[in-house]
């Protein structure tokens, strides 16, 4: 049986907390423009963990992009898709850009 050394556990967790530094804050614009797209899918009738579970990634996945935190092609395409606007118009390019995500 192999025991895990500190380093082991130290060195991931010293990663992750890298890639959440460099995640961008939003702003409350981003948080209201959230809160819209919520509505949004509500009306609609799915949601932000329909669309997760479609796209085979976290819930937590689809708010950071959703908040503008980071940056998904896949998941900006995937959600501008279930409002039906163009993902440029919902994710407008000239943004600060966040993390991105594959």
């Amino acid at each position: 049986m192999e025991f895990l050394s500190w380093e082991r556990i130290r060195l991931p967790l010293l990663f992750r907390n890298l890639e959440i530094a460099s995640m961008r804050t939003p702003t409350k614009a981003d948080l209201d423009a959230h809160e819209r797209l919520k509505a949004e899918l509500r009306i609609r009738g799915t949601s932000l963990a329909q669309i997760s579970r479609e796209l085979g990634v976290s819930d937590s996945a689809l708010t950071l992009v959703g908040k503008r935190m980071c940056r998904s092609k896949r998941i900006e395409e995937a959600l501008a898709l279930a409002v039906g606007m163009p993902p440029e118009a919902l994710f407008p390019a000239d943004q600060e850009e966040g993390a991105n995500m594959t």
